[in-house]
């Protein structure tokens, strides 16, 4: 039991000095897999903790967001509409008024807002 505790500590521990990046890498990872309930939930509650007014914060949002499927997304809208819905908003703030690059996305090619919007299934794209 003692060993169980001291990995559960380590993952904490790690998770704190992990920057942005990584932890959207982490997160985005878990996306890709067959993402659990506590996964969305912890992407929901990391993506709440970014600033919408930190240029990295918002890159590291758009490194994950875009990978989740129609079925997480409904899933943590279920989980909780208003939250779910300001972490979209403000994914969609920044992708209207930002370019994407590769980069940004970690995918192949440029990823569009409607594009985004329409695979997290919301009705309105601001971009």
């Amino acid at each position: 039991m003692d060993a169980l505790e001291r990995s559960v500590g380590t993952k904490d521990v790690h998770e704190s000095w992990e920057s942005r990046e990584e932890q959207a890498e982490r997160l985005r990872d878990r996306l890709l897999s067959r993402p659990t309930n506590e996964d969305l939930i912890q992407v929901a509650e990391w993506a709440q903790t970014l600033d919408e007014t930190n240029e990295e914060d918002m890159v590291s949002l758009v490194r994950v967001l875009p990978w989740m499927d129609q079925a997480s997304a409904k899933r943590l809208w279920e989980w909780d509409a208003i939250a779910f819905g300001r972490v979209v908003g403000r994914f969609a703030e920044h992708v209207a008024t930002n370019k994407l690059s590769p980069l940004s996305t970690a995918t192949p090619s440029p990823t569009s807002c409607a594009a985004s919007c329409a695979r997290l299934g919301t009705r309105r794209c601001l971009g």
